[in-house]
């Protein structure tokens, strides 16, 4: 049995599920943060991590002086 809806009817738009459609844009960091993540980036070039765990780290800290 049909239920009398139109496939047009009920179909959503397509677009990022989080309604988010912006780019998010980099905040600058003042001086000593952006002191403290580059110190830390450059802990990081020696440490025994795959790199893209190290850039996600790099990321995540910079977000978080941000």
């Amino acid at each position: 049995m049909a239920s009398g809806n139109m496939l047009s009817e009920i179909a959503e738009p397509v677009g990022p599920a989080s309604g988010n459609s912006r780019q998010s844009r980099a905040v600058p960091l003042s001086a000593s943060h952006a002191a403290v993540l580059a110190g830390y980036t450059a802990a990081l070039e020696h440490a025994p991590l795959a790199d893209s765990t190290k850039a996600k780290y790099a990321s995540r800290l910079r977000g978080y002086l941000a």
